[in-house]
């Protein structure tokens, strides 16, 4: 019975020693310790994804957008942001990623009508997770093209309005809306005559309440004014 009671002893003893003991480390041939390995650097998770390339042409007030993604893990979608001071962006529009992809994945948006003479742009681009990282920001400004003025009557307009427009020559002009959004309400092709002209809109009672933006493009100039809508 003694003799059991030693050995028990015995064994808490190098159980205890064992549980104190520093942990094991490998030994390199040249006699050198080997680093230990952190257990999230073994399992670090892929970089989600790289963006190779962001840009903005512009022609006239219409926006084409591009950006190439070098690769993909798990995108959501991009979000457009624009802004007028570079500080504070507002949401334009989401574009639905490829997702997961070791190719370039190459994207385009067509935006029409600038807000103002300057704005910013940027990327937002959101994970299926709800992680998210931006792009660098890009600055847009208006043509140096001189501006002919155009009137609009009445104003604010609760369904259709008139515009008057005068004219150097007889040439063709397309009439173009936009929401606060930068959204295409409609677009319409007229042959201006030399002088004064007057063109009707469409009926547009069913647009929301709100401002709009009117651009009368030619040949060699673009007129722009600001319109409102109020209900009917």
């Amino acid at each position: 019975m003694r003799f059991s009671n030693t050995i028990f002893t015995m064994v808490l003893i190098f159980a205890a020693s064992l549980a104190h003991a520093a942990p094991a480390s490998a030994t390199l041939p040249s006699g050198k310790t080997a680093p230990e390995k952190d257990l999230g650097e073994c399992g670090a998770k892929p970089e989600p994804l790289k963006l190779q390339n962001f840009s903005i042409t512009m022609k006239n007030d219409r926006l084409l957008l591009n950006w190439l993604t070098e690769f993909e893990n798990s995108t959501n979608y991009f979000e457009l942001q624009r802004s007028e001071d570079g500080i504070v962006f507002d949401s334009v529009d989401l574009v639905h990623a490829k997702g997961s992809s070791d190719e370039p994945v190459s994207y385009k948006y067509y935006l029409y009508g600038l807000q103002s003479d300057v704005e910013y742009y940027r990327l937002k681009m959101v994970l299926h997770n709800d992680a998210s990282q931006y792009s660098q920001i890009l600055k847009v400004e208006k043509g140096k093209k001189k501006k002919r003025s155009i009137r609009v009557h009445p104003v604010p307009f609760k369904d259709k309005f008139n515009i008057s427009y005068k004219s150097e020559e007889e040439q063709n002009i397309e009439i173009r809306l936009y929401n606060e959004a930068g959204q295409l309400v409609f677009v319409r092709h007229e042959l201006a005559d030399e002088g004064r002209n007057r063109f009707s809109s469409p009926e547009l009672s069913s647009l929301e309440e709100g401002k709009y933006n009117l651009v009368l493009e030619t040949n060699n100039s673009n007129a722009y004014q600001k319109i409102r809508k109020v209900k009917k």
